[in-house]
């Protein structure tokens, strides 16, 4: 009798923890488990590095493991001016981004090109930072105001559309 009633209570026990789990994927259907937020230094003179800080941020209730590039450069920016137009790339960009093939591979350094990643986990409300140089990419080699974002598949459901960070303003001075 022992035995039955046990069974019957692990059996109990296994049913609810099932539900409770399906419900809680049933809830966060559709949402993304990672948000993004960027940073700069608002202001920057003409030549100097344009370096955002991306942090993502892990919005799910376990740890998340997050693949990183190596070279920092893990999301897809993009750089509008300020008549709201996408800023030309820079060589580098248009290799990195897929935009052209090339063959003159001068003034490219390999190692940019070597995608090496790393795991890291990132523990629930937890962040995880990095920074970005995004003269690299895009040619912001003109005074002017630019506006930035990033964006970057959720790693548990890469179906859902891009998560994408806020948007940032800065200013290139001469």
């Amino acid at each position: 009798m022992t035995r039955s009633c046990s069974l019957l209570l692990r059996t109990a026990l296994l049913g609810m923890l099932v539900i409770a789990l399906f419900a809680a994927s049933a809830s966060r259907a559709g949402k993304p488990v990672i948000a993004l937020f960027i940073s700069s230094q608002r202001v920057v003179r003409v030549g100097a590095p344009v370096v955002i800080t991306v942090v993502l941020t892990n919005r799910s209730h376990h740890s998340l493991v997050i693949e990183r590039e190596v070279s920092g450069t893990d999301c897809q920016i993009e750089v509008r001016d300020d008549t709201g137009k996408l800023v030309p790339e820079t060589k580098f960009g248009l290799v990195y981004n897929g935009h052209v093939e090339v063959v003159d591979m001068s003034g490219i350094d390999p190692h940019d090109l070597n995608r090496a990643t790393v795991n890291i986990a990132v523990k629930p409300k937890r962040t995880l930072s990095w920074g970005v140089d995004v003269t690299r990419f895009y040619r912001m080699d003109r005074p002017g105001t630019y506006w930035l974002s990033v964006q970057r598949l959720d790693p548990e459901d890469p179906a859902l559309p891009w998560v994408k960070s806020n948007t940032i303003e800065v200013s290139i001075i001469p």
